[in-house]
């Protein structure tokens, strides 16, 4: 197997470790740089797979009835997602995601502690009532029996609890009351299992605030440790959940934990083939002979209408990219499989379109966000919505850029209307001839670290 792989290895390692390199010396990495998860996702979707497959880990739907992933089909699209990285690498270092030199803009429009206070309670009372819907150990909240069951409404209004806490804490700091409900929460979407996306964004929109509001490029090494704990439990976090809602013992649950571990270590995870996937994405899409354009996109149209008011509505996952190619040989659409956002954009758009212009464009696209993000106060709209695109960026890179508009405006819907409000607040004002642009911050003792008129980072 090595031998099959051996030159994509050394090629992804020579890339990876360059550009590594190139982003610490002359793009100002930082951890809210979006170099940073877009390494995380390469090393570990690319690099440490290449490794896994070349010490016997099998390719996707390998030994089964399906079409298996091929090994020239994967150091393609090994090959793609290295030429990417270079990309977005190039743009990050010819335009930095900061300019140390750049004055701060205090005419931008800052956080009106009126608006966000009524949206935290909003958020925090539709949540604490969504939380019935949840499955804990003994209860069952019935969905299947509800006409709105399957409704995305029902499966997304327990995080606005936990986006309400977020956005207090964002804004004021944490407190007692404060960590002790978002622990609660962080616990109670740990039973979920399904649902890890909620945990991950949440942790990392805390570290995200614990950084910027002390002024820090980067946590600290206690906060580092436990996101590597994080990363570890992230594999068998799906079981964790199932297994304690069905009330497993401590002892059932520590087999499971074992067996996940094992299984990342072998490379066997399903988690671990995001390049397999990506690999089997291009090549039926070349299989099919057509490309989607921007076809993938249109039920993002329909998407704020409940399904039970259209039973019909096209779906993502039936309109998307991997639903176009998927086939019977690889029924990729059924397994819920990802492309990465390389594979959807190859789909999309070909070679030169997805491999090459997409991560051009995303990448200054997001160098651009950063630096201007940085040169507003804290407590600036702009540095929140910048914030809420950080922290899901991981899942960008890896789904898909679709995911950008998924995850941004409806898995974090409170933060989203929040950010509404005061774009709206700002035209009616404009409209009346209020020439004043911003809010002056409200200090508070509950925010005394917050120091608005900063946008650099000490060294």
């Amino acid at each position: 197997m090595w031998n099959e792989y051996q030159n994509a290895i050394f090629l992804d390692l020579f890339s990876f470790l360059s550009c590594v390199f190139l982003l610490i010396r002359y793009s100002a990495l930082r951890f809210s740089h979006p170099g940073v998860p877009y390494l995380f996702f390469h090393a570990h979707t690319v690099t440490s797979r290449l490794f896994a497959l070349a010490n016997g880990a099998l390719p996707l739907f390998t030994g089964g009835v399906f079409w298996g992933v091929e090994p020239n089909e994967i150091t393609r699209a090994a090959l793609y997602l290295d030429g990417a990285l270079w990309l977005v690498t190039f743009v990050w270092c010819v335009k930095p995601c900061e300019d140390p030199n750049a004055t701060v803009d205090l005419r931008a429009l800052r956080i009106n502690p009126t608006i966000h206070r009524w949206m935290v309670y909003l958020s925090v009372l539709a949540g604490g009532y969504g939380l019935r819907y949840i499955y804990l150990p003994g209860y069952d909240p019935g969905l299947g029996n509800s006409e709105w069951g399957n409704s995305s409404y029902l499966l997304i209004l327990p995080t606005w609890f936990g986006l309400g806490l977020l956005a207090h804490i964002y804004y004021y700091g944490a407190n007692r009351i404060t960590g002790f409900l978002i622990s609660i929460y962080l616990g109670l979407m740990l039973m979920q299992g399904q649902f890890r996306f909620r945990i991950v964004t949440a942790v990392l929109m805390l570290v995200h605030i614990w950084v910027e509001r002390r002024q820090r490029r980067w946590p600290s090494l206690s906060i580092l440790l436990g996101l590597g704990i994080l990363a570890v439990l992230f594999f068998p976090m799906k079981e964790i959940g199932l297994r304690l809602v069905r009330g497993d013992g401590i002892e059932a649950i520590n087999a499971s934990i074992s067996d996940s571990v094992s299984d990342v270590y072998k490379g066997r995870a399903a988690d671990q083939a995001f390049l397999d996937q990506a690999a089997s994405a291009m090549t039926l899409s070349d299989v099919r002979g057509e490309k989607l354009w921007f076809g993938g996109y249109v039920p993002f149209l329909t998407l704020p209408i409940p399904r039970v008011w259209w039973p019909d509505k096209p779906s993502l996952l039936d309109s998307g990219a991997i639903a176009f190619v998927s086939s019977s040989s690889r029924p990729m659409k059924q397994a819920g499989m990802c492309p990465t956002y390389v594979g959807e954009a190859y789909i999309d758009f070909g070679v030169v379109g997805g491999v090459v212009a997409v991560p051009l464009v995303l990448a200054w696209i997001l160098s651009w966000f950063s630096r201007k993000a940085a040169r507003t106060p804290y407590d600036s709209v702009l540095r929140l919505t910048y914030a809420i695109v950080s922290v899901n960026l991981i899942q960008v890179y890896r789904d898909g850029i679709t995911s950008l508009f998924l995850f941004t405006t409806v898995n974090m819907m409170p933060l989203f209307f929040l950010i509404i409000a005061h774009l709206v607040l700002r035209v009616f004002q404009a409209r009346k001839g209020n020439n004043q642009v911003g809010f002056a911050f409200r200090a508070t003792a509950a925010s005394p670290s917050v120091v608005p008129g900063s946008s650099t980072y000490p060294n």
